[in-house]
């Protein structure tokens, strides 16, 4: 895979073309696609190079990441870390691969200029694949969401409003703290509760969280290749989320099924589940952790 594609108003080409087709579709229609987890913030390019495998092996419709892709921070050579990905990602073949930028990938003008030309994607788009549209924001440079972002997402919603299945994707998950303390009055959750968005998806924290928020799901999918050493240093492990993995994510005609799965030997022990046996940042009380196929 090149990782390009070519733009017509914010849109790669692809997505444009989706969004044409009628929203109509078989109540037994199901649409399968994976999350890859953060890359650096430390990489093991090893493990990064085995969740594309896993992932390839799922046979998704697409895959979608939640950000920090090249380890950055350095100008001078930004342009051959993304070169050395593209033969990892030509695993995909001609699975589509989508971007959400994080604040490895973009955190400076010229940073934001070459994940645009090697990604192939803007900071900010959306796409809709067959009954489910996904809207990807950009929080690189800040913890919150700026007001452009959130104009964005809203007039993006709101042209979309009758597609049964949304989800929006952002690389920092500064959202832990409102559904935390139980709070509906941030603008993201109001937005996207507005419009009926069942997910908001994460990464950055190299651990997985999932919390519910008005029939919101806010998840942070973690690490698929990202270092866990300061998981390691605080003396955690698994049952706090810090393991390799990725998701999976089944869309019916109006509902949507994540479920996470740990990589195998020698990475973990490739446990799998719905994400509904994950309460914030531990299995839930009595949930049964069966092993990946």
């Amino acid at each position: 895979m090149t990782g390009r594609r070519t733009f017509i108003k914010g849109l790669p080409a692809t997505a444009l073309l989706a969004t044409n087709l009628p929203f109509a579709f078989a109540a037994e229609e199901r649409l399968r696609f994976c999350l890859m987890g953060d890359r650096t913030g430390g990489a093991d390019a090893n493990v990064y190079e085995r969740s594309v495998e896993r992932i390839v092996a799922e046979k998704p419709e697409f895959v979608i990441n939640v950000g920090d892709s090249i380890e950055g921070y350095e100008d001078f050579w930004t342009d051959v870390q993304w070169v050395d990905l593209k033969p990892v990602w030509r695993a995909y073949g001609k699975t589509p691969h989508y971007f959400t930028p994080g604040n490895h990938d973009v955190w400076s003008p010229d940073s934001a200029r070459l994940y645009k030309r090697f990604t192939g994607f803007d900071l900010q788009y959306s796409f809709t694949h067959r009954h489910c549209h996904i809207t990807v924001l950009d929080n690189s440079r800040h913890d919150t969401l700026a007001k452009d972002q959130l104009l964005f997402l809203e007039d993006d919603l709101k042209k979309h409003k009758d597609i049964p299945c949304k989800l929006v994707f952002l690389h920092k998950p500064f959202w832990v703290i409102f559904v935390k303390l139980q709070s509906s009055e941030f603008e993201l959750h109001r937005i996207c509760r507005k419009y009926g968005v069942q997910w908001v998806m994460s990464g950055h924290v190299h651990h997985l969280w999932h919390m519910q928020r008005d029939g919101i799901r806010y998840v942070a999918i973690g690490s698929s290749g990202a270092s866990m050493e300061r998981g390691r240093q605080l003396g955690r492990g698994w049952d706090s989320g810090w393991f390799y993995h990725y998701g999976v994510m089944e869309v019916a005609a109006t509902s949507m099924q994540l479920s996470i799965k740990e990589l195998p030997r020698p990475d973990g022990q490739g446990r799998a589940f719905p994400i509904e046996q994950w309460q914030d940042n531990h299995p839930a009380p009595g949930a049964r952790i069966g092993m990946s196929r």
